[in-house]
């Protein structure tokens, strides 16, 4: 898979396709299922272009979409602080 999924806060996304980071940004709202997830990454892909089968989220190169689990900024913080 050579795309990558990144979540960010809805007011934050000024592109929700990066092609110099080959990244697809998506709401962290949306984060709450993969569900929901996959319905906003395969939306992003096909409006690139890139034919999507039935199930899942299909990347350009073939492989299917794998989606890292959201973590939260203050989490992400929380973590740092924490030295964890």
């Amino acid at each position: 898979m050579c795309i990558r999924v990144q979540f960010v806060p809805r007011d934050e996304i000024h592109e929700v396709w990066d092609r110099a980071r080959n990244v697809i940004t998506i709401p962290d709202s949306l984060s709450a299922t993969t569900r929901f997830t996959l319905k906003a990454v395969r939306a992003v892909l096909e409006e690139m272009g890139v034919e999507q089968s039935e199930f899942g989220a299909r990347c350009w190169c073939g492989e299917y979409m794998h989606i890292p689990a959201a973590i939260r900024q203050q989490q992400l913080n929380e973590v740092i602080h924490l030295g964890a």
